[in-house]
């Protein structure tokens, strides 16, 4: 009943499956038991490979990293093939390299099957998901994908240049500027201003830049980060 249901203990006694090595094809002729044997088998096969547990089989759970926990709790979860998979906080409490690990298995899962993840690291939606719900006090205040996400904000382009411009800048003229800060001196002796903008318009300050002869030191555009988006919709 737990392996139909898909469900392995992380903690306790439990015991990483074991398949033996010889086991053998189902072959033609053979009795619906011996078929349900032969395809639970390879399917256990299967999981073990994709969630990487190989060279953990036989093993006490308790005896395992954390890392290895989730991948055991994953492989858990999609032993019985379901179409959706939700996934609660999978790489917390993990250091670095496990969840890396765990946010590659996650990824390779997703091209079979409907992931839902729910989780406050915001990075990992970044590295995981294509499409993000946002939920603030129990009403859905966002629901698009990441890429929407990010192009529905503003772009914050920094120009800097080696002396501070004359008569002001001009920049504030240009087509989609929303407002124009600096200048800024830098450790550098450069002169920085940002410009929030509804575009990109770092074409055009190159051009202005090369037209009027500037010395142009850095020129970089800026999307609000999911953690920016994420404070000012739940704010």
């Amino acid at each position: 009943a737990r392996i139909a249901a898909g469900l392995i203990p992380l903690t306790g006694t439990g015991i990483v499956l074991q398949l033996e090595d010889s086991q053998e094809p189902v072959a033609p002729g053979a009795d619906q038991g011996d078929y349900l044997v032969g395809a639970r088998d390879l399917r256990l096969r299967e999981v073990i490979g994709s969630c990487g547990l190989s060279s953990v089989i036989g093993k006490d759970i308790v005896e395992l990293s954390k890392g290895y926990r989730q991948r055991v709790g994953v492989a858990a979860a999609i032993l019985h093939d379901p179409a959706v998979l939700l996934l609660d906080e999978p790489t917390g409490g993990l250091d670095p390299i496990q969840a890396r690990e765990v946010r590659e298995l996650i990824v390779s899962l997703k091209a079979e099957k409907t992931i839902l993840l729910s989780t406050h690291i915001l990075p990992e939606v970044h590295a995981i998901c294509d499409r993000v719900l946002i939920i603030h006090k129990g009403r859905l205040v966002a629901d698009r994908t990441l890429a929407a996400l990010s192009e529905s904000e503003e772009y914050l382009i920094t120009v800097s240049f080696s002396k501070a411009l004359e008569n002001g800048n001009r920049f504030d003229s240009f087509d989609g500027v929303v407002a124009v800060e600096g200048p800024e001196k830098n450790v550098l002796d450069e002169y920085s201003y940002r410009i929030r903008a509804t575009k990109d318009i770092r074409a055009e300050v190159f051009k202005y830049a090369a037209s009027h002869r500037l010395s142009l030191v850095e020129l970089k555009a800026e999307r609000k980060s999911l953690e920016e988006i994420f404070h000012e919709l739940t704010r």
